[in-house]
């Protein structure tokens, strides 16, 4: 059976928030305990951050887990499945437009590989990207486009 291609800013999940800034498409996606989702892509590279819980990522016959802080972008095209942990967790999912990744595209496309930040790497980046998604203000739209 071929994989469900998710359209750009399309998450599964339980959606709890969307936003979008700019070209940008954020959303905080919730997922239940034990929760597994099937293999599946996404049409647009996304980054994918871990805010709480954990899951273990399945792509390309690798397991990867993810705990909360860690970044993973995904290519568009890039199919995987996730089996979440023993308690509730949840992502913050950015997609990226073309024109983020323009140059990149080649690199990303037919077969590319997930890429993972560990948390001590990227976590406080990850605590920032959240708090102006949750917290929006004047500037949290700058501050997103920034940060992304």
């Amino acid at each position: 059976m071929r994989p469900s291609v998710l359209a750009s800013g399309v998450y599964l999940g339980r959606l709890e928030r969307q936003r979008s800034v700019g070209e940008l498409s954020l959303c905080r996606n919730g997922y239940a305990p034990a929760a597994r989702l099937a293999e599946h892509a996404h049409e647009t590279n996304y980054l994918c951050l871990g805010l709480s819980g954990r899951f273990l990522e399945r792509s390309h016959g690798v397991e990867q887990l993810v705990l909360p802080g860690m970044a993973v972008f995904h290519p568009s095209g890039e199919r995987h499945a996730d089996a979440f942990g023993p308690t509730p967790s949840s992502c913050l999912s950015i997609s990226l437009a073309r024109s983020w990744t323009g140059e990149l595209e080649g690199s990303l496309r037919g077969g590319g590989r997930a890429r993972y930040a560990p948390a001590p790497a990227v976590g406080t980046l990850v605590r920032r990207l959240a708090h102006e998604f949750d917290e929006p203000d004047e500037a949290s739209a700058l501050v997103l486009e920034g940060l992304t």
